[in-house]
């Protein structure tokens, strides 16, 4: 736990992205990140955005960091019934050791 910012966060994370996920994820929704007057422009100036150039973005200029493989879509049913997905490329899922260890314990429940 970083006591700064009260999240628990996996030591590889960088304390931008921590800070960034605990002003996120706070409870009270007037405290939370982007909620005040500035509104996204608060996202946007975060230290973890600093090297973003937003008009850049918008205008479609950069380049994505990942593109993900096709999906191709079946026509034959409404509403996407056949959704067809392409399976991924060997070694594509391949996740760093300690990022795995750090999601080892996690469980997923519905309620």
């Amino acid at each position: 736990m970083r006591p700064s910012i009260g999240v628990v966060c996996p030591k590889f994370l960088a304390e931008d992205a921590a800070i960034l996920i605990s002003g996120l994820l706070q409870l009270d929704p007037w405290m939370r990140l982007g909620s005040s007057e500035e509104d996204a422009g608060e996202l946007m100036f975060h230290h973890f955005f600093r090297g973003i150039d937003w008009l850049a973005l918008v205008q479609r200029k950069l380049q994505p960091p990942f593109i993900p493989e096709d999906v191709g879509l079946s026509n034959d049913g409404p509403c996407y019934e056949h959704l067809l997905l392409t399976p991924p490329s060997e070694g594509s899922l391949a996740i760093r050791k300690e990022i795995a260890d750090a999601f080892g314990n996690f469980d997923y429940s519905a309620i």
